[in-house]
Parts: structure tokens; C-alpha cells; sequence
């Protein structure tokens, strides 16, 4: 953190806006208080890797298992 207070000093310096990206709301604030101007929360990727994950925990919490796809073990038209 020492290394990116200090680029944000160094921007400030030479009145260069500077930001980047947390990937949690207290490393954000962390960001936000030595300094950067702008800071995006997490990635697109993390944002959707966390709701998938929230979504299998909650799958497996209503049915004690695995999530199964609604026609598991049927035969479907068409072979697929």
C-alpha cells in the first residue's frame, strides 16, 4: 500500500487524476483515503465469479445438493 500512496502523492504532485481498482468496499476506502481520485469496486469478472458462487451456495442450501438441471434424467426430444 506504501507504493500506491505514494503514486497517488506523486499524481497529486503534478495535478494528474489517478485511480484504480479494489476488489473489496474497505480496500476501496483504503484507496479513497491516501489519495486517488476515482476507484472502481472489483472486476466485471469477480462481480460475476461472486453472484455464481452466491448462486450455487443458495442452490445447494434449499436442496441439501447438487443443483440438477430441471429434466435431469429424462429423454428429450431431439436427443439433446
Amino acid at each position: 500500500m506504501a507504493l500506491m500512496a505514494d503514486a497517488a502523492r506523486r499524481a497529486r504532485a503534478i495535478g494528474m487524476p489517478v485511480g484504480t481498482v479494489g476488489g473489496t468496499p474497505e480496500t476501496v476506502a483504503r484507496y479513497r483515503s491516501i489519495g486517488y481520485d476515482f476507484v472502481a469496486i472489483g472486476s466485471d469478472l469477480g462481480l460475476l465469479m461472486r453472484a455464481a458462487q452466491s448462486a450455487v451456495q443458495a442452490l445447494r442450501a434449499g436442496d441439501g445438493g447438487s443443483p440438477q438441471p430441471p429434466n435431469a434424467g429424462k429423454r428429450t426430444e431431439g436427443g439433446y
